[in-house]
């Protein structure tokens, strides 16, 4: 003859779910301080800011880990060294349109063609485009003076607007004779 007493079906259901809860919110609470911690790693992973490839990777991690942080809770308020990443993308495009410029005011006395001052010229254009909106070009260091390269040495990116004959097979060939 056992006396034990057995729990209702629902204050057992209440303590399991109650739990689940509890564990829940602990591992979205530690997830939250891991991509913040890891944000500002990458952020941190920058180090000098250099007009080569290898920055732009470390910028473009830095910068899409930030964009993908929760900002419903504010996780973006908790990135201690934000002004670090807005500072390296700045130094970043400011260091190319300083190239090209540089590469412009040397051309002779370096030998440099005009074919590479175009490069450098829509290379930087190309990163300033990439991370800041038009309106805000002015506020890099040495566009205005970049300005006026890129009215000589700026590439035109052609649209294709599909004026030509799709199907040039249908149409008659003149004769050569």
């Amino acid at each position: 003859m056992d006396n034990k007493k057995k729990l209702p079906k629902i204050l057992i259901l209440t303590i399991v779910l109650s739990i689940t809860s509890i564990l829940l919110l602990v591992i979205s609470i530690l997830t939250s301080y891991g991509t913040v911690k890891r944000t500002e790693n990458a952020i941190a992973n920058i180090g000098t800011v250099t007009f080569e490839a290898e920055t732009e990777e470390k910028i473009d991690i830095a910068k899409n880990y930030y964009a993908n942080l929760d900002t419903n809770i504010g996780l973006e308020k908790n990135v201690s060294n934000k002004d670090e990443l807005d500072d390296a993308i700045y130094n970043y495009v400011r260091l190319g349109i300083k190239k090209a410029i540089v590469s412009y005011n040397r051309r002779i006395v370096d030998n440099v063609s005009e074919a590479d001052i175009k490069i450098y010229v829509n290379d930087a254009y190309t990163k300033l485009k990439k991370y800041y909106e038009e309106k805000d070009f002015e506020n890099i260091e040495g566009y205005s003076e970049f300005k006026a390269l890129l009215d000589v040495y700026k590439e035109e990116k052609k649209e294709s607007n599909n004026t030509t004959n799709p199907n040039p097979g249908t149409t008659e060939e003149p004769e050569i004779c």
